[in-house]
């Protein structure tokens, strides 16, 4: 259970990481005088990104909880 939890965290990480360069990429490419709005846009999606991290941990710290209680029983 814990590793595929981490598994499937990995990878949305990774796809959110990859979406945003996407992003960052075509709204480049649509108007070269929009660049530094768009670049402000990817900073405030950057920003959520440890907001994000940080409840994945907690997810996953709840979990070894429930596996430590389940083994005491």
């Amino acid at each position: 259970m814990k590793k595929i939890f981490v598994l499937v965290s990995n990878i949305v990480l990774i796809l959110t990481f990859l979406s945003a360069f996407a992003w960052i990429i075509k709204e480049a490419n649509n108007n070269s005088e929009l660049l530094g709005k768009s670049f402000d846009k990817a900073i405030i999606k950057w920003s959520s990104f440890p907001d994000k991290f940080s409840r994945a941990l907690e997810q996953l710290n709840k979990i070894k909880i429930i596996e430590e209680k389940i083994k005491i029983k």
